[in-house]
């Protein structure tokens, strides 16, 4: 066991400690039906240029006012 001096900027803060076990604790009770469901039900990303999301949506106003 290594001691070091307090407040050399070394000491790991307890919130800290406390997030990383509640992390631990959170990773450890997805089952694997959960993690499963989480995977399947993913909407891809699509990356869309902005001129043809114009084009896209130009004649949405129109259809609205009909």
């Amino acid at each position: 066991m290594i001691l070091l001096p307090s407040g050399a900027g070394l000491d790991v803060p307890a919130w800290m400690e406390r997030l990383e076990q509640e992390l631990r604790r959170v990773r450890q009770t997805q089952d694997p039906l959960t993690r499963l469901a989480q995977t399947r039900w993913q909407i891809p990303i699509a990356e869309v240029p902005f001129a043809e999301l114009v084009k896209e949506f130009g004649g949405w106003e129109q259809l609205a006012q009909e």
